[in-house]
């Protein structure tokens, strides 16, 4: 039902390896609704792609977005879209949102975590 519904959409389930990889490589925006997700690590999957992030304000993950820098945090449903089509809309904000991500989280690693 939703692949008919969302045809322009792709549907990869999921994806290891060299897979996960190119998926990553391949996106223009990480786009993370979850409310519940304790860390997010696919964050900085994303961020170590060269990939901006929108997240919502509950959980983990807003702790691994620089707010205007990396991505965005959004407070509400409403504003999660707004910044998601913000963001869908200004490609060169997007790149230089992608690439500050990607310089974030350089040398990161369980033995120097970010700040």
């Amino acid at each position: 039902m939703a692949r008919r519904k969302h045809a322009s959409c792709d549907f990869r389930g999921v994806l290891r390896g060299r897979d996960l990889a190119r998926a990553f490589a391949d996106m223009d925006l990480f786009v993370f609704p979850s409310r519940t997700d304790t860390f997010g690590n696919v964050i900085q999957e994303a961020a170590a792609s060269g990939v901006a992030s929108v997240v919502t304000a509950a959980g983990g993950p807003r702790n691994l977005v620089v707010p205007g820098v990396t991505g965005y945090v959004a407070d509400s449903d409403p504003q999660f879209i707004a910044k998601v089509v913000e963001l869908a809309s200004d490609l060169d904000r997007l790149r230089r949102m992608g690439q500050a991500a990607r310089e974030h989280v350089l040398g990161v690693s369980w033995d120097s975590p970010l700040n």
